[in-house]
């Protein structure tokens, strides 16, 4: 068995590397626990964190989601070829007549074509300016949509980028095939059969609940610094609950995973057929060299040799992240109160280190890349997401950068039209996208953005 004290100090050094206050992990091995821990705080009066804190786990929730699709079609109430528009009769999109030709499975692999948009932000009950939520119902997101001011990136199908709009309307979709409320449809047919009793759509605080982090944020200092501060106030998204508004515990998180490492069952209780469970986990669409988006879940290809399946999660006071490896039989997860990829390098380090290997944060071993003279200037422009940022890049002393407005990175070119941006341990993909010969987008991550000339 390993010596589970050198991941803790791993573990430690990561929450350090990123300022985060409190964070709790927890991995399996045959559906038998193997480690548990705790680390920090989880308020400032500095109330330890406990293996069964109550976190956010924001995207997380997405599988949680494609797990009601797939056994609403086994139910025979739908399929994932359905045209979305036959499940929500008001739903289009621009150009798109009644947005027949975006399909539920486009949806479930964000690949309907939709742009980065601020949707989320519109659909909060408790943004930071404490205003209510311009979008407070699936009936609202459906109309902001079919009158979105943004170029969609391509026919359904093309393009992979991430879309909390898409998974918020297949939380519609749940409800309009069940005849329930997402969250009571959750409850109901996941939440409970699994026995995660401290998992719940409620916001912590309310009677009854298990013990709860406070929420902490970060803000760049004019010196370049970081703080990190607290910053209370546990948001609802209605609109959005599908995309990403469980909160949840370790060892319930755990015992979710248990389930699909036993193929759709777990003890008595079988919630997806073993074929459904395959369905879902099925790579469909490459978003990284290696890296695939399946239904509600990432696929890397070659962790340490073998599928490792997960999904990270992150809003204000979140950061969270799963991972499971079939066939070893091996689940992690790790939930934090402060948003970033410490909680995935948590999971990622612990698994690894629960295969033999040494706890690490798992990135690609690219091939040496040298960029053709005279390259450099097609990827030169401003590149605006409908979420926020614009990320602007810049030449320097010869070498690409990549300036999101709080902070520049060298772009390391590693193929044709492809770089990598490495930070802490941490490394994002970056791929530049052409149209006849000319760049007209960027890959950053997991969303697609359209330069700022391109209409």
């Amino acid at each position: 068995m390993p010596d589970w004290n050198e991941f803790d100090a791993y573990a430690r050094q990561r929450m350090a590397a990123f300022g985060v206050p409190g964070m709790a992990a927890g991995f399996t091995r045959g559906g038998l626990p193997e480690h548990l821990a705790a680390y920090g705080r989880i308020s400032p009066s500095g109330e330890p964190t406990r293996t069964d804190t109550l976190f956010g786990i924001g995207s997380i929730t997405k599988s949680f989601t494609a797990l009601a699709i797939l056994q609403l079609e086994e139910d025979g109430l739908l399929s994932t070829e359905d045209p979305v528009a036959r499940h929500l009769q008001n739903f289009r999109l621009p150009g798109q007549r009644k947005g027949q030709d975006v399909r539920l499975r486009h949806l479930l692999t964000h690949t309907s074509g939709l742009p980065p948009l601020p949707a989320l932000e519109l659909c909060l009950e408790h943004p930071p300016d404490g205003s209510p939520p311009t979008i407070g119902d699936y009936g609202q997101l459906m109309d902001y949509l079919a009158d979105v001011d943004r170029p969609l990136l391509g026919p359904p199908g093309t393009f992979f980028s991430y879309s909390n709009e898409g998974y918020g309307l297949l939380g519609a979709v749940v409800e309009a095939t069940s005849g329930q409320p997402y969250s009571h449809y959750v409850t109901e047919r996941i939440l409970g059969p699994l026995g995660m009793s401290s998992s719940t759509f409620r916001n912590p605080g309310a009677d009854g609940l298990a013990q709860a982090t406070e929420l902490y944020d970060m803000r760049n200092l004019a010196d370049g610094t970081e703080e990190i501060y607290p910053s209370p106030g546990w948001s609802d998204a209605p609109a959005m609950i599908a995309a990403g508004w469980l909160r949840s515990t370790v060892p319930d998180l755990l015992r979710y995973l248990g389930m699909y490492l036993g193929r759709g069952q777990l003890g008595d209780a079988r919630l997806l057929s073993a074929q459904g469970i395959a369905k879902m986990l099925e790579p469909r669409v490459e978003t990284s060299p290696g890296r695939f988006y399946a239904y509600g879940f990432s696929v890397i290809r070659d962790f340490h040799g073998r599928d490792m399946i997960g999904h990270s999660g992150g809003l204000k006071g979140v950061g969270a992240d799963v991972g499971f490896i079939p066939e070893v039989g091996l689940a992690g997860a790790a939930l934090a109160n402060l948003m970033g990829p410490a909680a995935r390098q948590a999971v990622q380090g612990g698994l690894a280190f629960a295969m033999g290997h040494q706890a690490q944060p798992f990135n690609c071993d690219y091939p040496a890349f040298a960029l053709p003279a005279g390259r450099l200037s097609d990827y030169l422009g401003a590149y605006p997401s409908g979420e926020g940022e614009t990320y602007r890049t810049e030449q320097r002393a010869g070498e690409l950068w990549l300036d999101d407005g709080t902070k520049a990175l060298r772009l390391e070119p590693v193929g044709d039209d492809a770089f990598v941006l490495r930070e802490r341990g941490d490394e994002t993909f970056v791929r530049f996208w052409r149209r006849d010969a000319a760049v007209y987008a960027v890959s950053c991550g997991t969303r697609m953005i359209l330069r700022r000339d391109v209409s």
